[in-house]
């Protein structure tokens, strides 16, 4: 077994700073040493660079990552995005992986709670949710509204950023606190079925909205004003969020939206939801 780590240092700028902290924080925490292969990519051989340590008996590769569109970047981060591709692509568990599949399904997830949807969808019914998915036949990751539009940049979609984001310190997105919230929620799948398990505390029966598509679910409503019955009340703290949300969960394949099942459980929704079947044919030859 092999152990990918990829040190991603996103402040850092110049190729003198990113050398120091190679030095510190690679070469001297984990004793690694720099390797150099070459790759041919596209008919032009390429000198990777990446390093190398054993860690309790197990082999690791260290790649580098810089901040985007700094001299550091130019030096190290394509080299290191090729490096990390040729592994994975000659791994023996390469049949297993979807990394594009992943990261669409991933960054579908979050789309929604990072842009405003009031201008473009409510003038267009056939979109739904913001998505993003692989062009039809480009080599681009797009708009599910432009997937097969040839001239890509004729009439560009405007999309607004949604007001009060809140990042980690790192400048990663967390959550949106712009009025909408989003309640927490798990999904797991077995063979036949995904299982989507949602907190639904505080919800009447029929406050809740559920829609869905050969690819998604979606989940809208209002949870109302928890100081009912309370006479100019003092907030102490307020950790549980009030008010509209909505929630879309999309899937890597299409489901059976007519066979979903839905069941409250103690302030849980619980969904059973059936993958869709693809038609086999059996051919003798």
């Amino acid at each position: 077994k092999s152990v990918i780590i990829v040190h991603n240092f996103v402040d850092i700028e110049t190729i003198e700073d990113l050398d120091k902290i190679i030095e510190n924080e690679v070469k001297k925490i984990f004793g690694a040493k720099l390797e150099t292969l070459q790759l041919v990519v596209n008919r032009t051989a390429k000198s990777i660079n990446y390093f190398t340590s054993y860690q309790s008996g197990i082999d690791v590769r260290h790649y580098i990552l810089a901040k985007s569109r700094s001299n550091a970047a130019d030096h190290w981060n394509k080299q290191t995005l090729d490096g990390i591709m040729n592994l994975l692509q000659n791994s023996e568990n390469k049949q297993s992986l979807d990394i594009i599949n992943d990261m669409i399904h991933f960054i579908n997830t979050k789309l929604p709670q990072l842009f405003k949807q009031d201008n473009h969808y409510q003038n267009n019914s056939t979109s739904q949710n913001i998505e993003i998915v692989q062009h039809n036949s480009q080599p681009y990751i797009v708009h599910s509204d432009r997937q097969h539009r040839e001239d890509l940049l004729k009439d560009p979609l405007s999309l607004e950023l949604a007001e009060k984001l809140v990042y980690d310190d790192a400048g990663y997105f967390i959550r949106n606190e712009s009025g909408q919230w989003q309640p927490r929620y798990n999904l797991y799948d077995d063979k036949d079925n995904h299982y989507l398990v949602v907190e639904a505390a505080g919800f009447r029966k029929g406050e809740l909205k559920t829609s869905r598509t050969d690819k998604s679910i979606s989940i809208e409503g209002t949870r109302s004003d928890l100081t009912k019955g309370m006479i100019n009340p003092t907030i102490r703290q307020s950790d549980i969020p009030v008010g509209s949300f909505k929630l879309n969960i999309p899937f890597k394949k299409d489901i059976n939206p007519d066979g979903v099942e839905i069941e409250r459980d103690e302030g849980l929704l619980r969904f059973t939801i059936p993958k869709k079947k693809t038609n086999q044919i059996d051919e003798a030859v």
